[in-house]
Order: C-alpha cells, then structure tokens, then sequence
C-alpha cells in the first residue's frame, strides 16, 4: 500500500525523522538531569554514562544557559546550548509529526500525476539526483560555514594532554599535511571537497537521463531498489565513523568520548590511512572464513 502510493511514502519518512528528532531531544533532556557537571576533569561525561551529550559537543555546543560549560568558553553563544538545541529538536519533531499526518491524510496530490497522461508518474531518476543534491548542500555548508565559523560555533579541540578542551573555528587545510595525524583541518576541507564534488554529480543526475542497459542493470525503475540504495552509503559513512572511533582520531576527543581501547597501537609518524586498510583486510578476512572458502 505505502510503495503505490508516493504521499504516504513521504508520510512514512517524515514521520520516522520526527521520531527520531524527537527521541533526541528525550535523550538530551535526561542526561541533562541526570549528568553531574561539578567537575568535567575528574567526573567527565564518558563515565558518567552521557551518550548524546558528546556528539553535541564535538560539533559546537559545550554550554549551557545555567552557565555551565565543558571545557573552556571562549565565546558563550545563546543560541548555541544544550537547551536551546534541545527545544529545537522537540519543536522540530512535533512539527514534523503533524506534516506526516497531513501527508498520509492528503496523499493524492497532483505533483505526483503526470499532466499529459493523467497516471501516476515518478521520475526516481530525478528523485535520486534531489537527494544527492540536498545532502551534498548539507555537507558543504557543515564544512564551508560551521566548522570554519563563518556562520557556525565551529568544533571542539583538545589540548594537547586531552583533558581540558574548547570550540574553535577550524581552517580546512588543502595540502598533503591533512594526511598527518590529529589534523582537525581536514575535516572541514574533506567536507568541503565532498560537498562541491557531489553538487555537480546531482546536478548531472537530475539533468541527465542513463543509457537503457544501464538503468535496468541499476533499477531505477523499481522503488524498491532506489530507497534500499542507500543502504550501503550508510554502512560505509558508519563503518568509517566506527573505524575512527575505535583507533582514535580527532574527531573522537578524549574528554568527550573516552579513551579508546585502541590508543595505545597509535605511532608517531603513521597514518590513519594504514589503520582503515588494517581494518577492511580484517572485515575481508572475516567475511572470507565466515563463509567456509
């Protein structure tokens, strides 16, 4: 019923974004309440059991309009707090709620029935090519104006004994020295990067129409294919988000996230690039006896 019909398709989904915002800002309310922020040295977040206090302050949010703060507030902003985000997300996920009621209630519009022949017509070419062409947006102005600061808080960098941290704007850096370790510039370049790569490809996608061959062997004639077709982009940005968390890396500071179980394995002078091709020899190796071969 929900695939024959695209406005209560697009009810589904925003619905579950909106459960999803919604159980953030829950989740956020109560570490909230319940953190002690006596102390962020000695009592840090990571053991008192914080989940997603941390991820909130990697990536510019470290106070709080009860003036507290982790780490050191050079620039205290109130529009960027624990509980103005907060308010934003519970806001945000009762106004989606109500936008999927009206969809599933309104499902038959005529934006997805074609003028000429009168039947229900998706373009999931062009569909895919919107997709790509708003996340490519999102990622280019996360790197271009939050983390360099031009419109955002920046992010949070420690010191250099990882104990006591701060947000600060940070340049992208397009140089071979972004291969370094705990270079906090390549974030915002590789941000950058990705989103002006991925503008032009979306561009083309929704301007551009594939050979036959080639949209049959990939499916876009099939709504099933093209939404499982994210699948494996959200395993891969997942595997490589767990990948540095697990071996450390400046996106995962210490203060916030805990010592990982793999600091120690860290040398000077080796790049990171080593330990995600350690890591996916390791994914092949388990796959390849897991399957008998």
């Amino acid at each position: 019923m929900i695939l024959n019909d695209p406005g209560r398709l697009i009810s589904v989904h925003i619905m579950h974004t909106g459960f999803a915002a919604g159980w953030s800002g829950v989740m956020v309310l109560y570490e909230l309440i319940s953190v002690d922020r006596t102390d962020p040295v000695l009592n840090p977040i990571w053991r008192q059991g914080c989940y997603l206090i941390p991820f909130i302050s990697r990536i510019g949010v470290s106070a709080s309009v009860f003036s507290w703060s982790l780490g050191i507030n050079l620039d205290p902003r109130l529009d960027w707090t624990y509980e103005t985000i907060n308010i934003a997300h519970l806001s945000f996920s009762g106004l989606l709620i109500l936008a999927a009621f009206w969809h599933w209630a309104y499902s038959d519009l005529n934006v997805f029935v074609s003028l000429g022949t009168g039947k229900l017509v998706l373009d999931l070419n062009q569909i895919l090519g919107i997709h790509l062409l708003l996340a490519a947006v999102v990622c280019f102005g996360f790197g271009f104006a939050h983390l360099t600061g031009f419109l955002g808080p920046g992010m949070w960098t420690s010191d250099r004994s990882s104990v006591v941290g701060c947000m600060r704007f940070v340049k992208p850096i397009y140089s071979i020295i972004g291969f370094a370790q705990f270079c906090y510039g390549v974030i915002s370049s590789h941000h950058i990067v990705a989103g002006q790569f991925t503008i032009c490809i979306a561009l083309w996608q929704i301007s551009n129409r594939p050979i036959p061959s080639l949209y049959t062997s990939l499916g876009l004639g099939n709504l099933e294919y093209v939404l499982s077709s994210s699948i494996p982009f959200a395993f891969f940005a997942s595997f490589v988000v767990s990948a540095l968390m697990w071996y450390a890396s400046v996106s995962a500071a210490l203060e916030l996230f805990g010592p990982s179980l793999q600091i120690n394995l860290l040398e000077p002078g080796r790049s990171y690039i080593l330990y995600l091709l350690e890591i996916f020899v390791q994914a092949y190796l388990f796959i390849f006896s897991s399957s008998g071969m």
